[in-house]
């Protein structure tokens, strides 16, 4: 199994069970809420909690899902016969790898710190384990950036549509 194989099949597959996992986490949890809410009149803290970083978790997920399978959001620049491979590595290069690395480096502290205090939720009865959550995106960050870097690298016609690598 090498590299090109990992990026094609085994990371788009993981990222997309995981993303189903949350979306069934998320659904269970509005659905606690809301019968707890109605039928109990209580509230689980922890229940929203558990919705939040589901939440966070999803969108992240749902990111690198859409840049693995080349359906993310693109911004035209100029018509597709005028664009030369070296203008497709530079928009890789400055579209997405500096500004990556440039939230890579800006979420790092925060999260060591969170990591050092073991932060949890704000609220007393609130869910443990909001430094994992925060530990996301600068871990997707990197991913992005490795992926990036892998396209540069390996396609020649980088940021074309749909380059699945």
């Amino acid at each position: 199994m090498n590299i090109i194989s990992v990026n094609r099949h085994i990371l788009p597959a993981a990222f997309l069970w995981f993303s189903v996992l949350l979306l069934l986490i998320l659904f269970a949890g509005v659905l606690v809420a809301i019968i707890g809410r109605m039928i109990l009149s209580y509230g689980f803290v922890w229940i929203y909690d558990l919705q939040h970083y589901a939440f966070g978790l999803l969108i992240l997920a749902s990111t690198v899902i859409a840049f693995l399978a080349g359906k993310h959001v693109k911004i035209t620049r100029g018509s597709q016969q005028n664009q030369t491979v070296w203008f497709n590595r530079a928009w890789m290069l400055f579209g997405v790898i500096l500004p990556f690395s440039a939230l890579l480096i800006l979420a790092i502290t925060p999260v060591f710190t969170a990591w050092q205090q073991m932060e949890g939720s704000t609220d007393p009865q609130g869910m443990p384990g909001y430094f994992l959550v925060k530990t996301a995106l600068p871990l997707i960050s990197l991913l992005f950036i490795l992926i990036a870097i892998r396209r540069c690298i390996s396609n020649p016609a980088v940021g074309s549509q749909g380059s699945n690598e």
